[in-house]
């Protein structure tokens, strides 16, 4: 590149190690540039620093690059994103176990440079990131393109199809039945992140559980049909209807009620959030009131089921101890 432009990227680069906290004078600039060689003089310098604020305030490179306001000839960069919140986003790419690996190591190199644009710097950032472990299984390479063809869908108010996957004991993408080989039609609503998975909030067109939640990662070959999706049936409330849900298994919603040790209140909280209410026992105890539906909240109980006991209403009560007992009876005969 021509040795001016090397100058201005390397002004830049330099300026990207800064913040509000810690500017950088124009000569401190210059004296980090004589490690490439005979840098240009101040006002060089000085002019390459009102092009990149120029930039910055066109939209044409991403961070802000801006003046001090109290310290005077010091320039700093507004970064989009500070450190920590960079290393929660790497973190969660890190161990989400449905991107493959590659394109896991390609999203934190991106990432990476936001958190600075030295070489090196980048390198020592994702070798201090601990990854998921690589397993031996397919990966949906699609999953991305479903994420951008879906809110296509859901914008233009669209039917979709697509073929919808399954592991079989190989760990191979399977389609999750041979007849029609997996293709579903659905209205889709709304895209839902939850457990750590893309979820697609839609209504099956075949008529097996009316509301559902689909795995985007589990869908292949997307189509946006030239149909207009059917308005939602059965849900006052999408938004409510979908924060309800525990396992992402859909079902009518209704409250539940539950008996907790307070060994477990920090799960209950961590998990149910503001959408739970207590109420205070005795020492030992509270009672736990949510509205979800039973086959999402079923498997949470059975989960902490010796901490918990009062299971409201009955039919989920019964459903638990046929569960339990089933469990046992399979365990004790094997």
């Amino acid at each position: 590149m021509p040795k001016s432009t090397e100058w201005l990227w390397r002004t830049y680069q330099i300026l990207r190690r800064t913040d509000y906290d810690h500017p950088i004078q124009n000569h401190e600039i210059c004296q980090k540039l004589e490690l490439y060689g005979e840098p240009p003089g101040r006002k060089t310098i000085g002019n390459y620093i009102k092009d990149l604020i120029d930039l910055s305030e066109k939209g044409l490179i991403i961070e802000e690059v801006e003046e001090h306001d109290e310290k005077p000839h010091a320039y700093y960069v507004n970064h989009s994103l500070i450190d920590s919140e960079i290393k929660m986003l790497s973190d969660a790419i890190a161990s989400s176990s449905f991107i493959y690996p590659g394109h896991r190591q390609q999203l934190l190199r991106k990432l990476g440079e936001l958190y600075n644009g030295d070489e090196n710097s980048i390198k020592r950032f994702i070798e201090n990131i601990h990854f998921y472990k690589e397993e031996h299984k397919d990966y949906n390479f699609q999953t991305f393109t479903n994420i951008e063809q879906l809110t296509e869908a859901i914008e233009q108010k669209k039917k979709v199809q697509f073929t919808y996957l399954a592991y079989n004991t190989d760990k191979k993408l399977v389609p999750y039945r041979d007849e029609d080989e997996g293709r579903k039609v659905v209205n889709p609503y709304k895209i839902v992140w939850r457990l750590s998975y893309y979820y697609l909030f839609c209504t099956n067109l075949e008529g097996e559980h009316p509301e559902r939640f689909l795995r985007i990662d589990r869908m292949k070959d997307i189509q946006i049909l030239d149909e207009p999706c059917d308005p939602i049936e059965g849900v006052e409330s999408t938004e409510e209807y979908i924060e309800n849900q525990v396992f992402m298994f859909g079902g009518e919603n209704e409250t539940v009620e539950f008996r907790c040790d307070n060994s477990i209140v920090n799960q209950v909280v961590d998990f149910f959030g503001d959408r739970a209410t207590f109420r205070k026992v005795d020492e030992d105890h509270f009672d736990v009131k949510v509205r979800t539906s039973q086959s999402n909240i079923r498997y949470w109980i059975l989960q902490y089921i010796t901490s918990i006991n009062n299971i409201r209403p009955e039919s989920l009560r019964n459903q638990v101890l046929t569960d339990l007992r089933d469990a046992l009876k399979r365990n004790e005969e094997s």
